[in-house]
């Protein structure tokens, strides 16, 4: 049992006690009155808790009015607790405070999401009686309604009568956009007496602009990450058109290879555009483009070997290659240099230097060493200034209709007809016989497409013009169906970076390996061997004279399965030997190797 006793200072005609307990489980009066003003915790009915005690004035009391209150507080047996002596003056004019303005304002001309947004308050005691010792709070939304709070609380000293002062809070919205109402509530914890405590709050209307970063995209091959999160996720269609692209290629970690998009060419939508991934985008004339969005958050996957990504979002200290090789655990990291026309690596664990800068809306090509996942801190990019009305467009370099860093093969592959695309997947292989680059992926079900990116990151370039092309399609069990195609790529199929090659199942591959007659023949200076193979192998062509001595050697290098009997297939020998000088007229003998099967034939020179 809780009693109050030795109420001192305090004449009965002034005031009245009012004595109140709190539980401290709940915060609140106790249940059950009966047990005591405080609840036992145990059955030696120990107890915790507190008392508030208020003196409550007489109503008559004039102005100026003092009462000075003490008291002595004891619980059941314990030693009795004196209270403080405090003194109160009856006023009966209070304040009255109330927000006269709510003020948002930013180092930008714009509020823009992400950056720092300060409000400000303007407090004002509308009556002659000053307050102290209140706070301020703001919010984000109504309070009232699952509103948030900004920041700390705001605390007040003092006001005068009849004064002002200001609370302001700095503001951070990350991730937020479009029209938000921000509140101010003065005294929330009623800690003031006032006159009339309903124009405590106040709210204004602001609108938070998405963030704007601006690419200059080069003509031909960029590596691309996207620098901010658009409104609506973007998909390798929606992309290339924002873009202006005529191919979109990510690396999928899943299947460990490059995977082609063609607008114009493929009839879905193609594949997500992730946040943190970078891409592979070929233009076909530069462009400056103006990216809007939210910050990006700030985690990116990192598989073991290689990955293609970008970084999030803009660190206070840039990053360097070694610096965000290291932080992502990498062994390799690659850039593409739009000025040189190639690819440019750094080893973080070998070289001494910093290496390249990492950019905002760059991809690069990271070897990782491990699976993780790393989570970056920063501001969504953006723009030091509003964006330019004049882009600086950046020139490809000049060899680009020569060779390519990377090349696209796509095509249909059809049923037996030649005209309807298949329903169930086959597996593609694509080789270039003349650099001995090969890749594979799989038809798409819906579609009957196929497409392939042959990226060579060593600066070789997978492609040349003059190259050959095989495209050979296999079932399930890796069966070898109908004859590949080949294709030779020419300066304009190179410049464009892609080449369509569209495929059949009607045809049928060789049983037998077979080596056939030359034509024409008797010939003077040119000739065509045809010859069909039933496997994929290396294949050379010797020609030697009467003689039996070795005159040329046709190395036609890694050819797969098929019938080579189209001129543009056959090997081919314009009549010169090994070290250009023209043969003489006479008989000569060719034989073929391939694999396990030799076969030779003769063939006549006639001048």
């Amino acid at each position: 049992m809780v009693k109050l006793i030795n109420l001192e200072k305090c004449p009965k005609l002034l005031a009245t006690y009012l004595l109140r307990t709190i539980d401290p489980d709940t915060g609140e009066p106790p249940i059950d009155p009966m047990k005591g003003f405080l609840p036992p915790n145990d059955e030696n009915h120990s107890g915790e808790g507190h008392v508030i005690f208020r003196i409550k004035p007489k109503p008559d009391l004039a102005d100026g009015t003092k009462i000075t209150n003490k008291a002595t507080i004891v619980f059941d047996n314990n030693k009795p607790i004196d209270t403080n002596e405090v003194t109160n003056m009856i006023l009966s004019i209070l304040p009255d405070l109330t927000a006269s303005s709510l003020k948002v304002q930013s180092e930008r001309s714009k509020l823009i999401e992400g950056e720092d947004i300060t409000i400000e308050a303007v407090i004002k005691n509308n009556n002659d009686a000053s307050a102290s010792s209140f706070n301020v709070r703001f919010y984000d939304g109504d309070p009232n309604d699952s509103g948030t709070q900004i920041g700390e609380a705001q605390a007040i000293t003092s006001i005068s009568a009849q004064g002002t002062q200001t609370a302001q809070v700095v503001w951070t919205p990350t991730r937020l956009h479009g029209e938000k109402q921000v509140y101010v509530n003065i005294d929330p914890e009623d800690s003031v007496p006032e006159t009339n405590d309903q124009n405590n709050a106040s709210s204004a209307s602001l609108i938070l602009n998405q963030r704007f970063f601006t690419l200059n995209l080069a003509q031909d091959i960029n590596m691309f990450a996207l620098p901010l999160e658009p409104e609506t996720q973007y998909t390798a269609r929606s992309l290339a058109n924002e873009l202006g692209a005529n191919t979109v290629v990510r690396y999928n970690t899943e299947q460990g290879q490059f995977e082609s998009f063609l607008p114009d060419f493929h009839t879905t939508d193609g594949f997500p555009i992730e946040g943190y991934a970078g891409y592979i985008v070929i233009l076909p004339e530069a462009k400056s483009v103006i990216f809007e969005g939210i910050s990006h958050l700030g985690a990116v996957q990192v598989k073991a070997d290689m990955n293609m990504l970008g970084l999030p979002l803009q660190p206070d200290t840039p990053y360097t290659a070694k610096t965000w090789g290291t932080e992502l655990g990498a062994s390799t990291l690659v850039r593409y240099d739009t000025t040189s026309g190639q690819f440019e690596g750094f080893i973080p664990g070998f070289y001494t230097g910093s290496g390249f800068e990492i950019e905002g809306g760059e991809g690069y090509i990271v070897v990782g060493t491990e699976n993780k996942s790393v989570t970056f801190t920063g501001k969504g990019w953006l723009d030091s200034e509003s964006p330019s009305s004049s882009p600086l467009l950046i020139k490809p370099p000049e060899n680009i209709a020569d060779k390519a860093s990377m090349f696209s093969i796509v095509g249909y592959i059809c049923e037996p007809d030649g005209k309807t695309p298949v329903s169930k997947p086959y597996d593609i292989r694509v080789i270039n016989q003349s650099f001995k680059a090969k890749a594979e992926t799989q038809t798409d079900v819906e579609s009957g497409q196929y497409a392939i990116a042959l990226v060579d990151i060593s600066n070789q370039h997978p492609v040349s013009k003059g190259d050959t092309i095989n495209v050979m399609i296999m079932d399930s069990k890796g069966k070898v169906i109908g004859v590949p195609i080949t294709h030779t790529l020419t300066k304009d199929e190179i410049k464009a970076r892609f080449v369509r090659l569209d495929a059949s199942l009607q045809r049928q591959i060789p049983k037998t390996n077979w080596l056939g007659q030359n034509f024409p023949n008797p010939f003077n200076p040119d000739t065509w061997i045809p010859y069909q193979l039933s496997e994929d192998a290396n294949v050379t062509i010797k020609i030697y004279n009467v003689a039996g001595q070795l005159v040329r050697t046709l190395n036609l290098g890694y050819i797969p399965v098929g019938y080579y009997m189209e001129k543009e297939k056959t090997a081919y020998w314009n009549g010169r030997n090994d070290v250009g000088e023209r043969t003489a007229s006479g008989l000569y003998f060719y034989t073929i190797k391939a694999g396990k099967f030799t076969a030779t034939k003769k063939m006549v020179i006639l001048k």
